[in-house]
Protein backbone atom coordinates (compact mmCIF):
# COMPACT_ATOMS: atom_id res chain seq x y z
CA UNK A 1 0.00 0.00 0.00
CA UNK A 2 1.30 3.44 -0.85
CA UNK A 3 1.44 6.37 1.49
CA UNK A 4 0.08 9.85 0.89
CA UNK A 5 3.52 11.23 0.04
CA UNK A 6 4.04 8.52 -2.58
CA UNK A 7 0.65 9.16 -4.13
CA UNK A 8 1.39 12.89 -4.16
CA UNK A 9 4.53 12.16 -6.16
CA UNK A 10 2.55 9.92 -8.55
CA UNK A 11 -0.13 12.59 -9.06
CA UNK A 12 2.48 15.27 -9.79
CA UNK A 13 4.10 13.00 -12.38
CA UNK A 14 0.75 12.32 -14.03
CA UNK A 15 0.06 16.04 -14.27
CA UNK A 16 3.49 16.59 -15.82
CA UNK A 17 2.82 13.79 -18.31
CA UNK A 18 -0.45 15.42 -19.33
CA UNK A 19 1.26 18.77 -19.88
CA UNK A 20 4.00 17.11 -21.91
CA UNK A 21 1.42 15.34 -24.07
CA UNK A 22 -0.32 18.66 -24.60
CA UNK A 23 2.96 20.15 -25.75
CA UNK A 24 3.70 17.43 -28.31
CA UNK A 25 0.14 16.84 -29.53
CA UNK A 26 -2.12 18.96 -31.67
CA UNK A 27 -4.30 19.81 -28.66
CA UNK A 28 -1.85 22.34 -27.27
CA UNK A 29 -0.52 22.75 -23.77
CA UNK A 30 -2.92 25.59 -22.91
CA UNK A 31 -5.97 23.55 -23.83
CA UNK A 32 -4.75 20.57 -21.80
CA UNK A 33 -3.83 22.77 -18.84
CA UNK A 34 -7.21 24.52 -18.88
CA UNK A 35 -8.99 21.17 -18.74
CA UNK A 36 -6.65 19.23 -16.44
CA UNK A 37 -5.88 21.77 -13.74
CA UNK A 38 -9.47 22.24 -12.53
CA UNK A 39 -9.87 18.46 -12.35
CA UNK A 40 -6.71 18.05 -10.32
CA UNK A 41 -7.60 20.95 -8.02
CA UNK A 42 -11.11 19.57 -7.47
CA UNK A 43 -9.57 16.38 -6.08
CA UNK A 44 -6.79 18.05 -4.08
CA UNK A 45 -8.71 17.64 -0.83
CA UNK A 46 -8.85 13.83 -1.03
CA UNK A 47 -7.15 11.93 1.78
CA UNK A 48 -8.61 8.44 1.33
CA UNK A 49 -6.09 6.28 -0.53
CA UNK A 50 -8.80 4.29 -2.34
CA UNK A 51 -10.35 7.44 -3.81
CA UNK A 52 -6.91 8.78 -4.74
CA UNK A 53 -6.04 5.51 -6.47
CA UNK A 54 -9.31 5.64 -8.44
CA UNK A 55 -8.43 9.15 -9.61
CA UNK A 56 -4.92 7.99 -10.54
CA UNK A 57 -6.31 5.13 -12.63
CA UNK A 58 -8.76 7.49 -14.34
CA UNK A 59 -5.91 9.89 -15.14
CA UNK A 60 -3.79 7.07 -16.56
CA UNK A 61 -6.71 6.16 -18.80
CA UNK A 62 -6.98 9.77 -20.02
CA UNK A 63 -3.25 9.82 -20.74
CA UNK A 64 -3.59 6.67 -22.85
CA UNK A 65 -6.48 8.26 -24.75
CA UNK A 66 -4.50 11.43 -25.47
CA UNK A 67 -1.53 9.34 -26.63
CA UNK A 68 -3.83 7.36 -28.94
CA UNK A 69 -5.29 10.57 -30.39
CA UNK A 70 -1.76 11.89 -30.93
CA UNK A 71 -0.71 8.70 -32.77
CA UNK A 72 -3.87 8.76 -34.87
CA UNK A 73 -3.39 12.42 -35.81
CA UNK A 74 0.25 11.74 -36.69
CA UNK A 75 -0.75 8.74 -38.83
CA UNK A 76 -3.41 10.73 -40.67
CA UNK A 77 -0.95 13.55 -41.35
CA UNK A 78 1.66 11.17 -42.77
CA UNK A 79 -0.90 9.28 -44.81
CA UNK A 80 -2.24 12.52 -46.24
CA UNK A 81 1.29 13.58 -47.20
CA UNK A 82 2.06 10.42 -49.18
CA UNK A 83 -1.24 8.92 -50.36
CA UNK A 84 -2.78 10.73 -53.36
CA UNK A 85 -6.28 9.37 -52.70
CA UNK A 86 -6.14 10.42 -49.07
CA UNK A 87 -5.00 13.95 -50.02
CA UNK A 88 -8.47 14.66 -51.39
CA UNK A 89 -9.97 14.44 -47.91
CA UNK A 90 -10.24 17.81 -46.18
CA UNK A 91 -10.32 17.14 -42.47
CA UNK A 92 -8.82 20.22 -40.91
CA UNK A 93 -9.43 20.07 -37.18
CA UNK A 94 -9.68 23.41 -35.45
CA UNK A 95 -10.00 23.05 -31.69
CA UNK A 96 -11.40 26.58 -31.27
CA UNK A 97 -14.19 26.06 -33.78
CA UNK A 98 -14.98 22.72 -32.18
CA UNK A 99 -15.34 24.16 -28.70
CA UNK A 100 -17.24 27.21 -29.93
CA UNK A 101 -19.57 24.98 -31.92
CA UNK A 102 -20.28 22.80 -28.90
CA UNK A 103 -20.78 25.80 -26.63
CA UNK A 104 -23.16 27.41 -29.13
CA UNK A 105 -25.16 24.19 -29.41
CA UNK A 106 -25.39 23.87 -25.64
CA UNK A 107 -26.54 27.48 -25.24
CA UNK A 108 -29.07 27.04 -28.07
CA UNK A 109 -30.41 23.89 -26.42
CA UNK A 110 -30.69 25.69 -23.08
CA UNK A 111 -32.50 28.62 -24.70
CA UNK A 112 -34.90 26.28 -26.49
CA UNK A 113 -35.68 24.37 -23.31
CA UNK A 114 -36.48 27.59 -21.40
CA UNK A 115 -39.05 28.69 -23.99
Amino acid sequence: MTSLTETRYIVKNLYKQLLYLGRISFLGVENVRNKAKPQFMANAHLTDLNEINQCIERTRYVIKEVEAMHRFHKYRTLKKAYDPEFQKINDQFDIEKFTLYNNNNNSNNNNNSKQ
